[in-house]
């Protein structure tokens, strides 16, 4: 079921995201810095540490609840991947093919995230890819906190307020 959500999620994405930019005038220097500022916190929510707090008394959700509880849609699509098509979508016109290279990427991504969801009991079954994966994780958590910096970088040097 991830899968075909995830698929229109993307899906709508890609083809209403640039009208939708252009109609509230959105401008692409705002797209990077909103960009840079979601890929930071996402990042920075990573390596936060997670405070649960106790509380005895609570009761378990009521199906209504978990219906129209948000966070479906952040684990199909996390904002982070949202502003990141965007960015792609608004560069998209100054690039011959580069709607085509977009979908082609999208449509990679979603094989690979089925494959891998699809064949995970296997995979974790592997000795010491686990580990691996965690290390592997800290070390795109910190190249995710550059790219943040430098997409916001790239937003205020596109709008003047500082040269590069």
């Amino acid at each position: 079921m991830i899968f075909p959500t995830r698929s229109l999620h993307l899906g709508s994405i890609f083809l209403l995201g640039e009208g939708i930019l252009r109609n509230y005038e959105i401008f692409l220097e705002a797209l990077e810095i909103a960009d840079g500022l979601v890929l930071l916190l996402s990042a920075l929510n990573a390596i936060s540490p997670r405070i649960q707090p106790h509380n005895p008394t609570r009761t378990e959700p009521t199906a209504l609840q978990l219906a129209i509880l948000p966070i479906a849609s952040p684990i199909v699509v996390p904002p982070v991947g949202i502003a990141s098509i965007l960015i792609f979508i608004m560069l998209a016109p100054g690039y011959l093919g580069m709607n085509l290279a977009i979908a082609k990427a999208l449509l990679v991504i979603l094989i690979l995230n089925f494959l891998v969801m699809f064949f995970v009991d296997n995979i974790v079954k592997v000795p010491g890819l686990l580990l691996l994966l965690q290390v592997f994780g800290a070390v795109l958590v910190f190249v995710q906190v550059v790219l943040a910096v430098e997409t916001i970088l790239d937003g205020f040097r596109s709008l003047g307020v500082f040269s590069s």
